[in-house]
């Protein structure tokens, strides 16, 4: 988070206080999953818009929630105008950061198809979506990937 931004200060204040002495895990997670799944419903009606104006509604019907398919590494599954699949990954973002997996990594430089649509929520009540396609996440023009958490394993014995 860049230290200039006063927006920014005001939500590293709101995020010290959410986790002074006592956080309440639970709540601040369930109020991630909220979020996600708000995000995730805003780009389904999205999708389901834009088929519909391209002419495709009978593609607009076949939109499926993938989002709790472990593994898939996408939220959901829509189409393209000529039929074929996009997988989309939903992130919801204030800011121009989000979290993304080590399997979202590798999917979205497997499949030519694969889709970012980023849901930020204006402070007027209007929802933007930025959308990238094939974004090339390990690019460091476009993207910096910074490592956030790390995976430890190790042997009893």
């Amino acid at each position: 988070i860049p230290v200039n931004n006063p927006r920014n200060e005001k939500k590293m204040r709101n995020v010290s206080k959410e986790m002074s002495h006592n956080p309440d895990w639970e709540k601040i997670e369930k109020k991630k999953r909220l979020k996600g799944r708000k995000a995730e419903a805003l780009v389904e009606e999205y999708e389901k818009k834009r088929l519909n104006n391209e002419g495709r509604d009978d593609l607009a019907d076949k939109i499926e929630d993938y989002s709790k398919k472990l593994g898939v590494g996408f939220d959901i599954l829509s189409w393209n105008k000529d039929g074929t699949k996009r997988c989309i990954e939903v992130k919801a973002s204030s800011n121009n950061s989000f979290i993304i997996t080590r399997n979202e990594v590798k999917k979205s430089q497997e499949n030519p198809n694969y889709w970012i649509y980023i849901v930020n929520p204006k402070s007027n009540g209007n929802v933007q979506i930025k959308i990238l396609k094939g974004p090339e996440l390990k690019d460091p023009s476009q993207f910096n990937l910074d490592p956030k958490d790390y995976y430890v394993s190790f042997s009893m014995g």
